[in-house]
């Protein structure tokens, strides 16, 4: 599910008079997952509330992949803003909030306007 499509969906069973969907509680097991996005990423996207809200499972098994890579493995926080870069220009996904936060992530870790130029480039 992407972030753009979940408040699409809510706003649709709204005006559709379905009200009970989009109601589970978010206990003490998210708001640990939440903390532990915070601190891997350093920031929160509050879309992943509703996704959370939505499909609980799915969102466990989302926050486990999107901690992990950037908790292990060899890439610095430059290049792994690099890569978020490139998935949200893409033409599948362009993802505009995703695109500007990854930017100003990547500058905060030292990257030049020509690195992120190349990385939009690539991406097309």
């Amino acid at each position: 599910m992407r972030y753009f499509s979940g408040p699409i969906l809510a706003e649709e069973l709204t005006t559709a008079g379905i009200h009970d969907s989009g109601t589970a509680t978010l206990g003490p097991e998210y708001e640990a997952a939440r903390r532990a996005f915070i601190e891997a990423r350093g920031f929160w996207n509050a879309d992943r509330d509703l996704i959370a809200r939505l499909l609980p499972d799915y969102y466990a098994a989302l926050d486990k992949v999107s901690t992990e890579s950037w908790n292990n493995g060899p890439l610095s926080s430059k290049d792994r803003g690099f890569v978020c870069i490139g998935i949200d220009s893409s033409v599948t996904h362009n993802y505009e909030p995703g695109l500007r936060r990854h930017i100003r992530n990547a500058l905060a870790h030292g990257a030049s306007a020509g690195e992120i130029l190349e990385v939009l480039r690539l991406s097309e």
